[in-house]
């Protein structure tokens, strides 16, 4: 994320009104536009807007970063968005989030985390390393338990022989509540906003300069008009598997031209898959 934000702040070769952005683990593309970049970030480009104008540096530097961001999906890939917006200098961060607090536990994501050296370095850049070591564990060992069709049972230890290949393990939970009061904190509190029990229903485009997100809280709050708008200039898609952001950038695609397979899931056989036993040691 740190590399493609900084590539589309000094490096942008289109004049945008409007960056979309979507969290997956591939870059993607849009009308034959690919950010080749390691990071997993993808830039969409306003295709009806486009200009073969250099994007200056003091646009991105100032207007953008005044008009705000907005965040779709309050998990740890969401509050890590918005802390290294905040961190780069960005105001008025939006973070929207369906659950109902940051403390809520969602069974079916009760998983856990295994944070490796590079995600160390990303938790000292928000200053959270210390914390993140306190609330997880470390592990020095590969514990592998092997299930014979015999039934018989064989454990081995392998140690890494290298350092660096250690892991901390801690709860998603945990991982999310360690980001949330990071976000709440007195440096970061006038720039991010969380607000949870909203779900993302809809992105208008109005014009083709700017965008409104549309959301509405959860059933249970009352409210006259269930529809409330953000205004945004740069979106970031972090809401999981059956994302609102990837379905509109694969609806615009299709508007454009294209064939929106570039937004689509895709379904990839487990290498697990078949196995009789599945064992956690």
């Amino acid at each position: 994320i740190k590399k493609n934000l900084k590539y589309f702040e000094k490096r942008m070769l289109f004049k945008l009104k409007l960056c979309v952005c979507i969290i997956t683990h591939y870059c993607l593309s849009i009308d034959s536009f690919r950010m080749n970049m390691p990071v997993s970030m993808n830039m969409v480009k306003n295709s009806s807007k486009v200009g073969e104008n250099k994007f200056k540096e003091n646009v991105a530097g100032n207007d953008l970063k005044k008009k705000g961001v907005v965040i779709v999906g309050g998990g740890p890939a969401g509050l890590s968005a918005a802390l290294l917006f905040a961190k780069r200098g960005w105001n008025n961060i939006t973070v929207l989030e369906s659950s109902p607090s940051p403390s809520y536990f969602d069974a079916s994501k009760g998983f856990s985390y295994r944070i490796n050296k590079k995600g160390l370095k990303q938790m000292e850049r928000f200053d959270l390393r210390e914390k993140l070591m306190n609330n997880s564990f470390g592990d020095s060992t590969f514990n592998l338990t092997t299930i014979k069709p015999n039934k018989v049972k064989e454990n081995k230890t392998i140690p890494f022989s290298d350092k660096d290949s250690q892991g901390y393990w801690l709860f998603r939970q945990n991982f999310i509540e360690i980001l949330y009061n990071e976000v709440c904190s007195d440096r970061f509190k006038d720039k991010i906003n969380v607000i949870y029990n909203s779900q993302c229903k809809d992105i208008v485009r109005k014009n083709g300069e700017n965008y409104s997100v549309v959301y509405e809280y959860a059933k249970n709050e009352s409210s006259d008009d269930p529809h409330k708008f953000l205004e945004a200039n740069l979106i970031v898609g972090a809401d999981g598997l059956f994302s609102v952001v990837r379905s509109k950038l694969k609806e615009w695609d299709i508007e454009n031209g294209g064939s929106g397979k570039g937004f689509e899931m895709k379904p990839f056989k487990s290498g697990s898959s078949g196995l009789q036993y599945k064992v956690l040691t």
